[in-house]
């Protein structure tokens, strides 16, 4: 299990973490752990506070043989530009201008500063394994067991980018402005400050079932959707595919989500509530989609304090998933998160098998994504 080190807390700071675990699926078969996940955030010497969280899933066919080493240099090439001081400034100074020549100059040169930065992430990625197979060539063992297609192109040094191929999502937070990035599967969603949750990303329509939009892709860049926002946000949160598949849909995600948010609330200690959950993903693999889970979090502390996660919230009609969960399942995981604040000195991460096993076993026990 990979897991990333858990950012110090305090009264002022965020809540950080960053979890990758092994999937059932990839136990059985014995590949390696396909997801990569990393966090960080950093008080300046100005005062200028920043978060990152970057979640990569590696692709699980048997032409993606490398997708392991894939999705790490993706997360290192996103943090490699997101967590930059100088990108920060600049966003920052698109931000709150008085007059409309001034906003509309503004938001033409964020645009600019967010598709470079795009462009550099998919860059470095394209470095980071040029240099990687240079020194490691394909051997005769990997190339043997994926379909012959690939591997004759594999062998004529074609595409070899395919083999590394892998998803990305990243959050990056700061006093000013949110900006969230996504090329592939997985989800971010979103807390606002009245405890609502949304998932303000396009939804990309290339992505379905088991296939996906990639970093590999030739046109990645036309894939690489992004978010930016300036309202005062409670949390952001970053899964990859096998967090969001381990649920029926939205209404199952967003209550287990809810469950973390008042876990954390309920807990000042950030380490003890994030080992508890990064112990727990390889049970919510096996129990829901079997594949690698990654799950990254940003959440202001202080406002998550305010408000009573305990409670779920009303999901409007449109938002609501058309799941076959019959109303007892969903009677019975309400009272589970409802139960919450009478756990006392409980912390309430105990209550994460009760409800992922009620909530996940609505959802059809599936393999690993095989693109």
């Amino acid at each position: 299990m990979e897991v990333a080190d858990a950012a110090s807390s305090g009264p002022s700071t965020p809540i950080v973490f960053a979890h990758s675990a092994k999937g059932r699926s990839h136990d059985k078969s014995g590949k390696p752990c396909q997801d990569s996940s990393r966090c960080c955030h950093e008080l300046g010497d100005d005062g200028a506070k920043y978060a990152c969280i970057i979640v990569a899933d590696g692709h699980g066919g048997d032409a993606y043989f490398r997708s392991d080493l894939g999705s790490k240099f993706a997360v290192d090439a996103a943090m490699e530009y997101l967590a930059n001081r100088e990108l920060h400034r600049a966003l920052t100074n698109t931000c709150h201008q008085n007059d409309d020549a001034s906003l509309v100059k503004s938001e033409k040169e964020r645009e600019r500063l967010i598709q470079h930065q795009k462009e550099r992430i998919i860059g470095r990625w394209n470095v980071s394994v040029k240099n990687h197979f240079e020194s490691n060539p394909f051997s005769d063992n990997e190339l043997s067991g994926i379909p012959a297609k690939y591997a004759e192109r594999y062998r004529g040094n074609e595409c070899i980018e395919h083999a590394y191929g892998t998803t990305l999502i990243s959050v990056l937070w700061t006093d000013a402005f949110l900006l969230a990035l996504q090329i592939g599967d997985g989800n971010c969603v979103i807390v606002d400050d009245r405890g609502v949750f949304s998932q303000p990303l396009p939804e990309d329509e290339k992505c379905f079932l088991n296939m996906t939009t990639s970093i590999c892709d030739t046109d990645a860049i036309n894939s690489f959707h992004h978010y930016f926002s300036q309202s005062h946000l409670c949390a952001a949160i970053i899964g990859t595919d096998g967090i969001t598949d381990s649920f029926a849909g939205d209404k199952g995600l967003y209550k287990f989500y809810r469950l973390i948010l008042a876990s954390f609330s309920q807990n000042d200690n950030d380490s003890e509530e994030s080992e508890k959950l990064a112990d727990y993903l390889p049970r919510l693999s096996q129990k829901g989609s079997g594949d690698d889970v990654s799950i990254a979090m940003i959440a202001n502390r202080e406002l998550i304090k305010k408000i009573d996660f305990s409670v779920p919230e009303e999901i409007d009609q449109d938002q609501a998933d058309d799941a076959p969960i019959s109303q007892e399942i969903e009677e019975v995981a309400d009272s589970e998160i409802d139960e919450i604040p009478s756990l006392g000195g409980n912390s309430p991460t105990f209550i994460y098998p009760k409800l992922i096993e009620i909530v996940s076993g609505s959802h059809l026990d599936v393999t690993a994504d095989d693109t």
